[in-house]
């Protein structure tokens, strides 16, 4: 069955409205299947439909790693909630060789979460 927020954690009318650095890492190894991999983007999309996206509010990256780590789009991006979700929409299942987890965790540290996160936001 397809992957939906756990019915505790659904928030009401509105939207999570806290400010927040968050990203989405989505493994597109061949330790997921295909089906399994549209799967978790149908949960990003649910997720994200919960929230308050936006530069002043939350703000979103996704990456999908396996042998390496792509980028989605970074939390700085100045782009429209509809843009954010066509992006997770079409992007495509690698189905890369290992799931390095640890370089995709390093990245997003790094890259994601180093100098283009707000100063004391919650990440």
């Amino acid at each position: 069955p397809p992957l939906t927020p756990p019915t505790d954690v659904i928030l009401a009318a509105g939207g999570c409205q806290k400010v927040m650095e968050l990203a989405f890492l989505i493994d597109g190894s061949k330790s997921f299947s295909k089906k399994q991999f549209e799967d978790v983007k149908r949960f990003v999309l649910a997720m994200m439909e919960q929230m308050q996206i936006g530069q002043s509010n939350i703000r979103v990256s996704v990456l999908q790693f396996h042998s390496l780590v792509s980028k989605t789009f970074n939390l700085w991006e100045k782009k429209t909630v509809r843009e954010l979700k066509t992006l997770v929409k079409t992007m495509q299942y690698i189905g890369g060789s290992k799931a390095n987890i640890f370089e995709a965790l390093k990245h997003t540290s790094v890259l994601v979460f180093g100098n283009n996160a707000r100063k004391k936001v919650p990440r």
